[in-house]
């Protein structure tokens, strides 16, 4: 008897533990802070009879971002559930010793998969680029579409997670090819986020 009691004692704090550390479902409002790799690639070629040169260069600055994101999540059970969300992120993007200010604007949806008090997520999302860094470009191209991926860390209707954002488009790539008395020169150039790495804290309501 002694011993059936405290089996189902600690079989009850288990499921108790596992209750409380599980993910939460119903609207959510966070905060995220972080870092974006920016990278700023450009390169050329000079070739005629006499022979071919050709160089490069690829600067990746890594820069303050912050933001904020509401939505909702659908629990489906304690441990899978299905998030969408809408968010903004503002920051600098500093290309050519030069620092602009860029704001993206959008939203997406994850799969979380919960493991007692932790998890991971992956999911996929669009940003609307805007402000001064993307004024600044000639052909720019503000449409984003990127991959969210990361950990998760629940606790009660506190959520924490540590994720990066993986965008798959540049904001502007320009191509050039020129012919000058018997000279081809060609060059290249791209501005890009390669990746947006942030430590966020969700309230679910």
């Amino acid at each position: 008897m002694k011993k059936k009691a405290i089996t189902s004692t600690v079989l009850g704090l288990a499921l108790a533990c596992s209750a409380a550390n599980a993910q939460e479902g119903g609207a959510f409002v966070g905060l995220f802070g972080g870092v974006g790799l920016n990278t700023t690639h450009s390169a050329a070629s000079v070739s005629n009879n006499a022979g071919s040169s050709s160089g490069f260069s690829t600067e990746t600055v890594f820069n303050l971002i912050y933001g904020a994101k509401l939505g909702y999540i659908l629990a489906m059970n304690q441990n899978n559930a299905f998030r969408i969300y809408g968010d903004f992120t503002a920051g600098d993007f500093r290309s050519n010793d030069r620092s602009y200010y860029l704001m993206t604007a959008g939203g997406g949806i994850d799969y979380l998969l919960s493991f007692s008090k932790f998890g991971i997520f992956l999911g996929a999302g669009y940003g609307y680029a805007f402000g001064q860094f993307i004024n600044a470009l000639e052909d720019a191209r503000p449409h984003q579409v990127y991959a969210n991926v990361g950990f998760a860390w629940n606790i009660s209707k506190l959520q924490l997670e540590l994720g990066a954002k993986i965008p798959f488009f540049k904001y502007a790539e320009q191509n050039m090819t020129l012919n000058a008395g018997g000279t081809n020169i060609s060059g290249t150039f791209y501005v890009r986020t390669t990746a947006q790495i942030y430590f966020g804290a969700n309230v679910v309501f």
